[in-house]
């Protein structure tokens, strides 16, 4: 049986070219995951982790989102980082047509072994992202 190996560097079609910092890979990958389509690859249907399929599926309930929303970047960072925990709040009774999703991660990586946090703020209007706002990211 083999044995899956956790990838060194993400691959970025920015000018940054090939990721190996942890905190850079990591914020890449959620930048990724807000633009990405759910449909956007025939090869590997029903793989590629989109906020705006999440967002279609909760259909307007916001803790179905968060809920729906932590399980898919829990998955989605455990392709590149080890020990992921993932925690999405939604503080509720907002009483605005804005919705906010705090967004809170935590991973280690096994190429260099240090822990890391990653933790945003998402805020959604009439089904769309408004803002995205990091928040004391991390590494020891």
């Amino acid at each position: 049986m083999a044995t899956e190996t956790i990838p060194l560097y993400y691959p970025s079609l920015s000018d940054i070219g090939w990721i190996s910092d942890s905190l850079q890979k990591a914020d890449a990958l959620f930048a990724d995951f807000l633009v990405a389509e759910y449909s956007q690859s025939t090869l590997y249907p029903g793989q590629v982790s989109s906020l705006t399929y999440i967002m279609q599926q909760g259909s307007g309930d916001p803790t179905l989102t968060a809920e729906n929303l932590e399980n898919a970047l829990l998955e989605y960072f455990s392709r590149y980082f080890s020990n992921v925990t993932c925690n999405v709040t939604y503080p509720g009774n907002q009483q605005s047509s804005r919705v906010y999703l705090n967004i809170a991660l935590a991973f280690e990586d096994p190429n260099n072994g240090k822990t890391y946090s990653l933790t945003k703020v998402a805020t959604l209007q009439d089904s769309k992202v408004v803002a995205i706002e990091n928040l004391n990211n991390y590494g020891t």
